[in-house]
């Protein structure tokens, strides 16, 4: 008989398709916590806007003034004016603006907020690959809000 133990242990082959399996399991992962962070982001920069949006027309009320949400850019960048800073938004989403049908000023689009607390209305969409939120402006109002679509 011989004193040889039997080796156990796992062959190349078998370590290499281990490996290959938990980094398929990881990208899988990754992506999808991708796409929930991508998600929160979006989310978290409609509420800053409908929050500056909200602000903007109680100053536009309080200081008697026309205050105007303009993007810049390619969509990447936006600002109020006269006098806002510029807010650049995180990498891979866009803000595009929509006025109402009823006032279209072409020359200084934009969301327009009056002394009165009226608007010019419409629609300003943020964008991204996670998808797309809409924040509404009411002509009459001027109310700020979410809009809720899915």
């Amino acid at each position: 008989m011989s004193n040889r133990r039997a080796v156990r242990g796992f062959t190349l082959l078998e370590l290499l398709v281990v490996m290959f399996l938990a980094a398929m399991a990881i990208g899988v992962v990754a992506t999808r916590f991708s796409g929930v962070a991508g998600g929160a982001e979006l989310k978290a920069e409609s509420r800053k806007l409908v929050a500056l949006l909200r602000h903007t027309r109680a100053r536009a009320i309080s200081q008697s003034l026309t205050l105007r949400l303009a993007s810049l850019a390619d969509g990447s960048q936006y600002q109020i004016l006269p006098g806002g800073d510029q807010i650049t938004l995180p990498k891979g989403i866009y803000l595009s603006i929509t006025p109402s049908d009823e006032e279209v000023i072409v020359n200084l689009p934009g969301i327009y907020f009056y002394p009165d607390g009226s608007s010019n209305g419409g629609s300003v969409e943020l964008e991204s690959t996670a998808g797309d939120i809409n924040v509404e402006v009411n002509w009459l109002t001027g109310e700020v809000a979410l809009d809720h679509r899915d």
